[in-house]
């Protein structure tokens, strides 16, 4: 019993009797066990900091350059949502371009970007200390994953092939965190756009519009927006509202002659980054409310149709000029955000869209019920019966003005002898069939 108790205080205290180069290899391993469990970008930039620690000899400072998977550019992180991206330029920079590993014998100069990005790089070297830059790449690839940069004790064999491993390890562990990353952030932003389609609904089209152009200019850091929407019976494009302003009176653009209408009828994406030297926009018929763009996005609002294997595009889409705070240029990040935010806004839209097509239904019907009962009462005056008829038009087409003319078969003219609701003291009006817009309406049929 004595032996068993005496042979488990040594196994406690082993560590005592190792020696160091022992226990930095167990601490190693520990670290590479780190590497390995990382999730997120943070947690894999401490680990493999730790590793570093442990492989390399008398080691000074070490940085870890990760890959931003939604910018594609190497960055530093400070947390999982504050990257600090690395210069395109200097040392480090050129070992990226070459994708090869550097061992400089001088310090990184002080005028060097990446000092920038990490201050705690020693202006000087020791004896002995080199500077080694390690990009993590696959061997049958270019995208680089991750650098390493660390200053340190000239390596040796053993050193070099702790490298090696790690690198390993970093390179696995890298594109599993990458995949974790792209699916929390698709994560985030589908929740924060469920928390949005909360405030865009609305049944006025025109606010709801006015909603997603600053959405849109929210998530794209756009000056302007504007969403034109298709009317299917005249294949025009109506503009009711511009930017943050709702137009008093709606205007319509042609669909054949517009860059607008182009989107709608090709159902791609046009994205435009100098409208001064690009051929697709003409400022006669694509300028609107007097704005002039310097760059562009166009993308058609479509939603899906039931029985129907192609989707239908209900408006368009545009946002105009991205601040020069954040680059001056779309991107194609900035066209895939925005047709993420369209996903879930269109929806909305054709729901607001439908839910006034019947309330102006509604209201017609209702209008040509209340004609219906004032004509019959009014079948025994010709003269009130016209007037009746006028009446009721002007308010189912919101005119100033309207006039009916009554067809002569014998003599082959229009008459009119009652005008916008008033008899005139004179003959009544006539004029031939065929003549005008009214004789050819007469003529042909066709409105």
């Amino acid at each position: 019993m004595a032996e068993q108790v005496l042979e488990r205080g040594r196994s406690n205290y082993d560590f005592l009797l190792r020696r160091p180069s022992a226990i930095l290899e167990t601490q190693f391993e520990a670290s590479i066990l780190l590497v390995g469990a990382a999730t997120s970008p943070l947690e894999l930039r401490l680990a493999v900091t730790s590793a570093l620690h442990t492989a390399l000899p008398d080691l000074v400072c070490s940085l870890v350059l990760l890959l931003d998977v939604e910018t594609q550019q190497l960055a530093y992180f400070e947390t999982n949502d504050s990257p600090l991206y690395m210069p395109t330029s200097g040392v480090v920079w050129d070992s990226v371009r070459r994708r090869s590993a550097d061992t400089l014998a001088e310090a990184i100069p002080s005028s060097d970007p990446i000092r920038t990005l990490y201050p705690a790089l020693p202006p000087s070297l020791g004896d002995g200390q080199v500077v080694v830059v390690l990009p993590v790449l696959p061997v049958k690839g270019h995208q680089i994953v991750a650098v390493m940069l660390a200053v340190c004790s000239k390596l040796q064999p053993p050193h070099e092939g702790k490298l090696q491993w790690l690198k390993k390890n970093v390179l696995v562990a890298s594109q599993r965190v990458m995949k974790n990353a792209v699916a929390e952030k698709e994560r985030r932003r589908a929740e924060g756009m469920l928390r949005v389609c909360g405030d865009l609904i609305d049944l006025d089209s025109s606010i709801l519009l006015l909603k997603i152009h600053k959405h849109l200019k929210s998530i794209l850091d756009a000056k302007a927006s504007m969403v034109l929407i298709v009317d299917e019976v005249t294949n025009e494009l109506i503009c009711q509202t511009f930017d943050d302003v709702a137009l008093d009176t709606p205007f319509t653009l042609p669909m054949a002659e517009t860059l607008y209408g182009r989107c709608v009828e090709s159902g791609q994406n046009i994205l435009i980054d100098n409208v001064a030297e690009d051929m697709r926009y003409n400022p006669a018929v694509d300028t609107v409310n007097n704005y002039e763009p310097s760059s562009m996005i166009c993308m058609p609002v479509q939603v899906q149709r039931e029985g129907h294997s192609a989707p239908k595009t209900i408006a368009v889409a545009v946002v105009f000029d991205k601040t020069v705070e954040k680059g001056g240029k779309f991107t194609s990040r900035d066209v895939e955000n925005m047709g993420f935010v369209l996903r879930f806004s269109s929806t909305l839209l054709a729901n607001t869209l439908a839910y006034q097509r019947e309330m102006l239904l509604r209201k017609h019907n209702v209008a040509l019920l209340e004609m219906a009962r004032n004509l019959f009462s009014s079948v025994s005056d010709q003269d009130k019966l016209l007037r009746a008829v006028m009446n009721e038009a002007k308010k189912l087409t919101n005119a100033e003005r309207c006039s009916v003319f009554l067809l002569d078969l014998q003599g082959h003219e229009l008459v009119a002898s009652v005008f916008d609701g008033a008899v005139p003291a004179q003959s009544p009006f006539r004029i031939a069939v065929g003549q005008g817009i009214a004789g050819f309406v007469a003529k042909t049929g066709i409105l």
